[in-house]
């Protein structure tokens, strides 16, 4: 009798033990093994019991200040996190799901946004650190030791596509890591003229895009008003320029390269540099010449021919009385000229 009162006391000392050990478990982890929609870690180590299942629900509770368990602290933890006030709308409308994972990855979209990440709690577990905030007392420890499995998350993204805030739905732990920064930008635009084609040239670019960046497409402002999008950035893209619709000295134009890239946070950014940059000097034609004015061949007037004396009887008359008078008066002048010899 005393060996099985023993006994009893013995295991009931051991279930007490494992009890324990599993409510200390979930306080630490939350209840990991139920699912995700009901997921819930209502212990002290919460930084908000029970957590919140959306944004809209956690940026309410983040207002109020209020983690349900007494404590008001709520905006200044979220801030040392990375999330200020001037950001809670942004908080409701761009949240992100994704995964904090055993291994110490946050991944959204199937795309691990973060490594190595570490959360903080409420309570000193002997392999948690403990970290000043605002004035308070709170304990960090890394999630490869704290997560039994996987714990959904709500991310939000910087403009650049960076982690800049993420909380666990199941008790409001925020987290922080080494994010991975998506990486992008414009390398080269290549430019050359088309053979046998004035003033037309073929474009195409060279842009880089990793660490969860993607190239989307290309666009090309020629420099002359019109420009053209392409989303393959490798195939050459055909413009001809007018004379007269470049505004650089010279009939020059600068055209540019704008890349397009999808970065996390279901966002697009753009890139360029001014190697994506390229001064197009256009050929003026030469003016065309005039047409050519018919020849005026101008007709002289026919010339009259000369006029020939009159051969009538007046004329003969007018003649003979001319030749008459012409001759008496050289014969009068001869004759003075010899009586006045002889005086």
């Amino acid at each position: 009798m005393r060996q099985t009162d023993s006994w009893h006391s013995k295991t009931k000392v051991a279930l007490t033990a494992l009890f324990a050990a599993s409510a200390l478990l979930l306080g630490v982890a939350g209840l990991h093994r139920a699912t995700a929609s009901s997921m819930q870690d209502c212990k002290w180590n919460s930084i908000i019991k029970c957590g919140e299942p959306t944004a809209d629900e956690f940026i309410t509770q983040v207002r109020a200040n209020d983690d349900k368990q007494g404590h008001h602290d709520l905006q200044a933890v979220y801030s040392d996190f990375g999330l200020v006030p001037s950001d809670y709308s942004k908080f409701v409308t761009d949240a992100q799901p994704g995964m904090a994972k055993q291994d110490g990855t946050v991944v959204v979209d199937g795309k691990v946004v973060a490594t190595d990440a570490w959360s903080i709690g409420r309570q000193h577990f002997s392999y948690a650190t403990p970290i000043d905030i605002n004035g308070h007392t709170y304990y960090k420890a890394n999630d490869t030791r704290v997560l039994l499995e996987n714990l959904p998350v709500m991310v939000m993204f910087n403009s650049k596509g960076e982690m800049q805030f993420a909380v666990m739905n199941a008790c409001g732990n925020p987290i922080k890591a080494h994010n991975v920064v998506p990486k992008f930008s414009c390398d080269l635009l290549n430019m050359s003229p088309v053979e046998g084609k004035l003033n037309t040239f073929a474009f195409s670019t060279k842009a880089t895009a990793t660490n969860n960046a993607k190239l989307v497409k290309v666009v090309y402002n020629f420099g002359d008003g019109t420009s053209a999008t392409e989303t393959d950035l490798s195939t050459q893209v055909e413009h001809t320029y007018q004379v007269g619709t470049c505004t650089g000295e010279n009939n020059t134009c600068t055209a540019e390269a704008t890349v397009f890239v999808s970065v996390p946070g279901n966002q697009t950014v753009t890139t360029t540099s001014a190697e994506c940059q390229a001064t197009i000097s256009l050929t003026v034609p030469p003016a065309p010449k005039p047409p050519a004015q018919p020849t005026v061949v101008t007709t002289a007037a026919p010339t009259p021919p000369p006029s020939l004396p009159s051969t009538g009887a007046t004329g003969v008359i007018g003649l003979f009385a001319g030749v008459s008078i012409v001759s008496a008066l050289g014969y009068r002048f001869v004759l003075r000229r010899h009586l006045n010899r002889d005086i």
